[in-house]
């Protein structure tokens, strides 16, 4: 028996997902060459960013709490892994909550299949670096006491501003995802 075809609007918010994912990891790449210059020059680093294990399996508790977290600190958050869930795309990533907030901070918080119950959590401010040491370490604190997770591989990055090229279609890129989101939902049945 044939599974019926998905709505075209879904086929093309899976490609669309899929084509930004690409993108975000190319910008968010460590080294980058300038063509002009043909010389490589440092690549984003994220202000803070580190990997957890927990030893929960409900992906979808952690998520709500996640969720939560960044909300309560003025991120406007997306759960891009269970709007494609709700969709029925396939999506590379078991957890995926981006948050932005009004100075342009991004989290992207991923959660991988081939590897179960282990996450990873990026968070960058526009360059160059000012570390929101509070923010940093609420952070680190929420996912080793509220979560209950291992925390591992901690790296606080810094930017200059001269990398503000590699930062703004990154804050596009993460806005239309949310415009994105709004515009399935307005399809939605």
């Amino acid at each position: 028996m044939n599974k019926p075809s998905p709505p075209k609007s879904i086929c093309y918010l899976q490609k669309i997902i899929l084509i930004f994912t690409v993108i975000f990891s190319a910008v968010a790449a460590r080294s980058v060459v300038r063509a002009e210059e043909k010389a490589p020059i440092q690549g984003l680093a994220a202000d803070l960013a580190f990997h957890f294990k927990c030893s929960t399996s409900d992906t979808e508790l952690l998520a709500i709490t996640i969720e939560k977290f960044l909300q309560e600190r003025g991120f406007r958050v997306l759960n891009k892994a269970r709007l494609a869930k709700e969709n029925n795309i396939n999506f590379p990533y078991t957890l995926n909550i981006i948050g932005i907030d009004a100075q342009n901070r991004i989290f992207n918080i991923l959660g991988f299949p081939s590897v179960k119950d282990n996450f990873s959590l990026g968070f960058n401010s526009p360059p160059p670096t000012r570390h929101d040491t509070q923010l940093e370490d609420s952070t680190i604190d929420f996912v080793n006491n509220k979560l209950q997770c291992k925390v591992r591989q901690v790296s606080r990055g810094e930017n200059t501003a001269e990398l503000n090229f590699m930062y703004t279609p990154l804050v596009e890129m993460t806005r239309g995802w949310f415009k994105q989101a709004e515009e399935l939902k307005r399809q939605a049945p």
